[in-house]
């Protein structure tokens, strides 16, 4: 039986990017606005004078450091502040907010400074990722929907 030589990280091309794959649709990217926010979520105390959570503050920090940065407007396809969110947690229901560029947490919206509103920012739409919780448990959410908030929202 012949089998298939394994790639070697040496064999590898050095120049071929790891950040993220055009096809396959991994990775994400920020609007400059975006980027310049969760910078100042990471300054900002919570309402108690408490910093972020670790896992919350490793987790901006992660996607300011792999993010590809978009200054232009944000496309239609891209998770942004601002934007009408429809995503589904786990095996939940389809739900839906607004993200916004805020630790506080308002009815109909889905604030940057939480678990999930990071890490839905940045990511496209029908894109799924994982979701970190603070109790260790790690669930999936997939963006269903993104309706960009300056022409208001679609009404059927």
């Amino acid at each position: 039986m012949i089998h298939a030589k394994t790639p070697r990280l040496a064999d590898m091309d050095p120049a071929r990017s790891f950040k993220r794959d055009m096809y396959t649709g991994t990775g994400f990217a920020l609007t400059g606005t975006d980027r310049r926010g969760l910078e100042q979520l990471l300054r900002r105390r919570g309402l108690d004078g408490a910093k972020l959570s670790p896992l919350l503050s490793g987790l901006i920090r992660h996607k300011l450091r792999n993010a590809d940065t978009i200054e232009r407007p944000a496309p239609n396809t891209l998770v942004s502040s601002g934007c009408l969110i429809t995503y589904k947690v786990g095996g939940e229901s389809a739900r839906s907010g607004i993200l916004t560029m805020s630790m506080v947490p308002l009815h109909g919206t889905i604030p940057v400074g939480s678990l999930l509103g990071a890490t839905l920012i940045g990511l496209r739409r029908a894109q799924k990722a994982v979701l970190p919780q603070e109790d260790s448990e790690i669930g999936s959410v997939v963006v269903l929907e993104i309706e960009l908030m300056d022409a208001g929202p679609k009404i059927a």
